[in-house]
């Protein structure tokens, strides 16, 4: 990629010493950064309305979400070990049982929001986000 940066900046530069910048209507003044020029004004005027209610798009509150019940799973996790270690033999393979089952459900969920974020979110904005494999988790608490 070195090379485009090179040879492109060389084209400014001679555009630049032959003048052809001189009679720029926008020169001296700001770049207007909130307005996307390549955008049709409608979708702009859309754009400009939905960000002044600071209304989010949808992927964006499911990237608050997905973070949300990723912590959520850690916690259970951490419980969940706690909870092994205080089981006596008799109750371990009930409290397992019943820890499979809540930790399949959660697994289940931040996936499914995983899956709907990752078909939602334009691209180039997409934070990575790994799926659980459930028995990947289960293995890791031993169960």
């Amino acid at each position: 990629m070195d090379w485009m940066r090179i040879i492109g900046e060389g084209k400014i530069k001679e555009a630049m010493n032959a003048g052809d910048f001189d009679n720029n209507p926008l020169k001296g003044k700001p770049i207007n950064y909130e307005q996307d020029a390549g955008l049709s004004p409608e979708l702009r005027a859309m754009k400009t309305i939905l960000k002044n209610a600071r209304v989010r798009p949808e992927w964006m509150d499911l990237e608050s979400d997905i973070r949300r019940e990723q912590a959520a799973v850690a916690q259970q996790k951490t419980r969940a070990v706690a909870a092994l270690a205080k089981a006596s033999d008799a109750s371990r393979e009930r409290v397992a049982a019943r820890i499979r089952v809540e930790l399949k459900e959660a697994i289940g969920v931040v996936n499914t929001m995983i899956l709907h974020y990752n078909m939602t979110c334009p691209p180039g904005h997409a934070q990575a986000f790994r799926s659980y494999v459930l028995a990947s988790e289960l293995e890791s608490l031993g169960l």
